[in-house]
């Protein structure tokens, strides 16, 4: 059979599920491509009893964990139409449960959710069509694992480039990082697809969750300065920054509580090292080496640690220094500083920078914005549930029931219930003053004094570019424009007559 082609998505050539029960590779049917995706028993791997998914020209595949007993296949662009990511049910292999058509995907990265019920599919291409980056363009979606649920984009290609999008191990939330540099942080509701606490912007790129999903990490790492902030998800808060600067590799450790950060060779041939930091951004420990190549922590069984909530610094304190736990001080690098240079103004930018970026939770308003046409008020707010929608209809029959009694009695405003019978005499109201007459006040010789050539020219100038914007406007469908376009239509023969009386004066001044 033909060598399925292994990208940066596809490998490892072999996937397991979490438990081992089920093994997944690509194939091909012997038509000399790849079309299929092979599943086998975990345990034996045999190809000959496989299950084959029919998926033609399918470039990468992600299965779910075990609760979401489903399988994602990815097809990529080919001759103008769009790619396609599928969901297959391991109940039901022949159908999918779920489809997605993307434009601008050349590539494409898969996350599960840790339940299995809902995906992210991360798109990329390497060329940025619309030309306002080097590094091609991003698109994020999220799907369910379910039938008849729509798709929501999450991130579009013109928002800017995604950096890294992480799931919460433990619930259905996931952190953001997209868009032009410094980019936007904020965490989403995996089931909805709205933003729930927006951080704000600052230089990172990096995402790591604690195995517990309480505690989570944003660090600026790669071509940027090595700023690591900790947050506690639970409280929306930071629990401390500090700077690692030129990490290659980062990971939490099993407990949750220490996070590794290695600078590791070829990427960075000197200062190779690891640094191991408390959850509340204390250095705990450092190690120099001449060539370090990978630094992990190692695994655990499952169940070992437990999660806790952060403890006060004062009864860590306590604790570390009666087991005789010193904690190392970072100390401070130097920087480079030109000839003549004070640092003055160094100091200065970098201060404006650090607090331009100063990260805070916000808490979203939970009340969806989205999904209205065009021009359409905003929900009320008197919220849309069971309840508000009858207090709301009530109301609305109760004033329709007013306004026809005051119809019934002449125009009269509803008052408390009547006699059919009674009629109330009409007030007489009182003449109303004759208005004073009033006495133009006497032109100016600034008023008479006539316009100029150059006047003349410079109201012109301003003329046609109305007459520019209303020809603009007639082009649109009548129904599309809004009250002010409308009345800015109305003002067409106003224009013109007064464009050609200008003009007339224009021609006798140059005469």
């Amino acid at each position: 059979s033909s060598r399925a082609p292994l990208g940066q998505h596809s490998w490892p050539p072999l996937k397991w599920t979490e438990k081992e029960n089920r093994c997944f590779k690509l194939g091909s049917s012997g038509g000399g491509g790849v079309d299929q995706v092979q599943v086998m028993d975990g345990n034996s791997v045999d190809r000959d009893s496989a299950y084959r998914i029919s998926v033609p020209r399918v470039a990468a595949f992600e299965p779910s964990p075990e609760a979401g007993n489903a399988l994602a296949v990815f097809v990529p662009e080919t001759k103008g139409g769009p790619a396609k990511v599928s969901i297959y049910s391991m109940d039901n292999m022949k159908t999918p449960v779920n489809t997605k058509s993307c434009f601008q995907a050349g590539d494409v990265d898969l996350k599960w959710s840790f339940d299995g019920s809902s995906l992210l599919v991360l798109t990329s291409t390497e060329d940025d069509v619309s030309g306002s980056s080097y590094y091609g363009s991003n698109n994020l979606y999220l799907l369910k694992n379910s039938m008849n649920s729509e798709s929501v984009q999450i991130v579009s290609a013109a928002e800017g480039p995604v950096h890294d999008v992480k799931w919460s191990p433990a619930s259905l939330e996931f952190v953001l990082c997209s868009g032009c540099v410094p980019p936007q942080i904020s965490i989403w509701d995996g089931r909805k697809g709205r933003m729930t606490v927006e951080i704000g912007k600052a230089q990172r790129n990096h995402i790591r969750w604690n195995p517990f999903g309480r505690f989570f990490v944003l660090g600026g790492y790669g071509n940027m300065s090595g700023d690591t902030d900790f947050w506690d998800k639970n409280a929306k808060a930071s629990l401390g920054s500090t700077k690692a600067q030129f990490t290659v590799t980062c990971e939490w450790a099993p407990d949750g509580r220490h996070f590794l950060c290695s600078t590791t060779h070829p990427r960075r041939r000197v200062d190779n090292c690891t640094k191991i930091f408390y959850y509340d951004a204390t250095l705990v420990n450092k190690i120099d080496f001449e060539e370090l190549y990978y630094a992990n922590w190692r695994p655990v069984p499952q169940g070992t640690f437990e999660d806790r909530k952060p403890t006060p610094k004062k009864q860590r304190a306590a604790r570390q220094e009666a087991a005789g736990v010193e904690q190392q001080e970072v100390k401070p690098q130097g920087v480079y500083r030109p000839p003549g240079s004070d640092g003055k103004l160094a100091a200065l930018l970098r201060a404006e920078r650090e607090q331009e970026q100063k990260l805070q939770a916000r808490v979203v308003s939970q009340t969806p914005q989205f999904g209205l046409p065009p021009g359409a008020a905003p929900p009320s707010a008197g919220g849309n549930s069971r309840a508000a929608r009858k207090k709301r209809a009530k109301e609305a029959q109760r004033n329709a029931s007013d306004e026809g009694a005051a119809a019934a009695n002449g125009g009269a405003s509803a008052g408390p219930s009547l006699p059919a019978a009674f009629s109330p005499p009409p007030v007489a109201k009182p003449p109303s003053p004759a208005p004073a007459p009033v006495t133009p006040a006497p032109a100016t010789a600034e008023e008479e004094k006539p316009m100029d050539a150059e006047e003349i020219k410079k109201k012109l100038r301003n003329l046609q570019k109305k007459k520019s914007a209303i020809e603009k406007l007639k082009e649109k469908e009548r129904s599309s424009l809004n009250d002010e376009q409308r009345a800015k239509l109305r003002t067409e023969n106003a224009v013109d007559s007064e464009m050609s009386e200008l003009q007339k004066a224009l021609e006798k001044l140059e005469v």
